[in-house]
């Protein structure tokens, strides 16, 4: 069950990463890129076709894909904790 909800929270994440990054294309005040990079790079933890997508681009854009990463680790550690306070609030 725990298993299905991160899967769900990381889908659905991902989802509204790349839907940012297309806003973000544009609106000049957002980085569409660097949110479409992140979307996908979470997206292809559950989906082989992304991953397919992803690996010509990491190689062609190295540093962006290493500034993508930490955004993401630091949103996934971010969402880990909202998860786990509304999960301490509901079980109150």
């Amino acid at each position: 069950m725990r298993f299905r909800a991160r899967q769900i929270l990381m889908a659905v994440a991902g989802w509204v990463f790349l839907l940012v990054g297309v806003v973000g294309l544009f609106v000049p005040i957002l980085q569409g890129i660097i949110f479409i990079l992140i979307g996908l790079s979470i997206l292809s933890k559950s989906s082989r076709r992304v991953r397919r997508l992803l690996d010509p681009l990491r190689a062609r854009f190295p540093a962006s894909f290493h500034r993508a990463e930490g955004f993401k680790h630091g949103m996934i550690d971010r969402l880990q904790a909202m998860w786990a306070k509304i999960v301490q609030w509901v079980t109150l």
